[in-house]
């Protein structure tokens, strides 16, 4: 997180699925960097995954049918968690990664789900995971594999395409006429193996989804989403290019917490009596030759000593430079209301297209 002028940054998910990036310039004042979970100096990523129920299901139906995930990191299961409830997953062996589910409902009925997991390791070697999701009267599904190289990864997939679909009623993990009969045969009873959306009673809604089901298509959507920072900033050069700034120095802590989530505090003040800061984020060498695609930059501070004003400069690969001036701080006289009692404040940069970034 950043305070008040560029500290850290966080890339936010766009519209398309890429990932946005760090960067910027700020006021004035002293700045402070505070985190307040604790974290890890290593390269960690984010995996998220939405599950949209095209057939919405009663939230006593989901405790019911068992729904459970498992996550896995290369053939090893690593982490579980319960998709019936609002709940936090649970790890095998001792990690600093976390992870949590939660629903959307509308009254009693659940019509998604979302699984947050961060903390990942996305050391070369240990980056590839994977995600089982199971629950009984479901076909099985195991996703690709969900590689956390430059960016976190998204998977969002639905109970009426061909992933996680609903209506497998014999166990063999297919939906086809066997399930369908199978429906018939319960009509205007109340059993609840084939009561699929648990309203009490097998009709002619249960007999349409299965038959829907058996002749589903359709893929699971896989996209990027934020930036794995310490995958693509080179902290020796942003030090090197702080030290030789005449704009701003480090009054207290290292650069590299900038970027990782280790839970210290760093100050930077402007130097020499200026009234700006700036900070250069050169890229890893990596990443210099074909670029980081962003979108947009989002600045993650602290509320109490907030980033709010300044300019975002984009070095593109063909050496363009794309400059967006941002100010997120309120008239005179006017409080904000803040949404959020995280004592964060997140401000996101637009620029205007999708490019391929080296430096900001």
């Amino acid at each position: 997180m950043v305070s008040s002028g560029v500290v850290r940054r966080t890339g936010r998910v766009n519209g398309r699925g890429t990932a946005g990036q760090p960067a910027a310039g700020g006021s004035g004042q002293q700045r402070q960097h505070r985190e307040n979970a604790v974290g890890t100096t290593q390269a960690t990523g984010e995996i998220q995954a939405i599950i949209r129920l095209d057939y919405p299901i009663s939230s006593q139906k989901l405790q019911e049918i068992g729904a459970k995930l498992t996550l896995f990191q290369g053939d090893k299961p690593i982490a579980t968690g319960d998709l019936s409830q609002d709940s936090t997953l649970t790890f095998s062996e001792s990690t600093t990664a976390s992870g949590g589910v939660s629903q959307r409902t509308t009254d009693q009925t659940v019509n998604y789900i979302d699984v947050n997991i961060r903390g990942l390791s996305a050391q070369e070697d240990e980056n590839t995971y994977h995600l089982k999701f199971e629950a009984e009267g479901f076909k099985t599904y195991e996703s690709d594999g969900l590689t956390l190289s430059q960016y976190s990864k998204g998977i969002v997939l639905g109970t009426g395409d061909a992933t996680f679909t609903q209506g497998d009623l014999n166990g063999d993990n297919a939906i086809n006429t066997s399930d369908v009969d199978i429906v018939k045969s319960k009509l205007s009873t109340n059993d609840s193996k084939t009561d699929l959306n648990g309203d009490g009673k097998v009709d002619i809604y249960d007999l349409a989804v299965v038959t829907m089901a058996s002749a589903a298509t359709g893929e699971a959507q896989l996209f990027n989403t934020t930036v794995i920072t310490a995958k693509v900033v080179d902290t020796a050069s942003v030090a090197q290019a702080i030290t030789g700034s005449a704009k701003v120095e480090i009054q207290q802590g290292d650069v590299s917490s900038l970027f990782t989530d280790d839970g210290q505090t760093v100050t930077l003040v402007p130097k020499g009596g200026s009234g700006e800061l700036e900070l250069p984020i050169p890229l890893a060498e990596s990443a210099q030759e074909t670029g980081v695609e962003m979108e947009q930059v989002s600045i993650v501070s602290s509320t109490a000593n907030p980033v709010e004003k300044g300019t975002v400069v984009a070095e593109l690969v063909n050496g363009e430079k794309i400059a967006v001036p941002f100010d997120h701080s309120n008239p005179d006289g006017v409080l904000a209301m803040q949404l959020r009692d995280d004592g964060r404040k997140t401000v996101t940069i637009s620029l205007g297209q999708r490019v391929p970034v080296k430096n900001v």
